[in-house]
């Protein structure tokens, strides 16, 4: 777990690689733009949300007959992702199906969150790839 820095003359974020979670948002003088993470109120700052958002009855559903667990809000806010493609003002993230995802989501998938830069904002994009055959 690290947190990977990309920043210009207007902004300096912060991406935790657990979870592809914004750490920090930063503008020029040092304002925060974004949740402190008070654990005494809400320890996290801006999870990702996948492969759900919200929970299950019993946190279950059933697929092609298989009973599958899935915790509230799926499984990326506590995975470890990958940098990748990262620059000055720009990192992409990815989490990709493993043994551990295809237990509770059995479909394989390739997840890419990019963080970008541009002048005074933050562009966000999260790209889900099927890498399987199934829809």
């Amino acid at each position: 777990m690290s947190v990977i820095e990309i920043k210009n003359e207007w902004l300096s974020v912060g991406i935790n690689t657990f979870g592809s979670e914004l750490a920090y948002i930063k503008g020029k003088g040092g304002k925060d733009f974004l949740w402190n993470g008070d654990p005494r109120v809400w320890a996290l700052r801006a999870p990702v949300l996948f492969p759900i958002c919200g929970g299950l009855k019993e946190s279950q559903y059933t697929y092609e007959g298989i009973k599958c667990s899935l915790h509230k809000h799926g499984f990326a806010e506590d995975s470890e992702f990958s940098g990748e493609r990262i620059s000055d003002t720009c990192a992409e993230f990815v989490l990709v199906s493993n043994e551990e995802t295809l237990k509770v989501f059995p479909f394989e998938f390739c997840l890419k969150i990019v963080f970008e830069l541009v002048e005074n904002k933050l562009k966000v994009t999260n790209i889900v790839e099927n890498r399987s055959d199934k829809a």
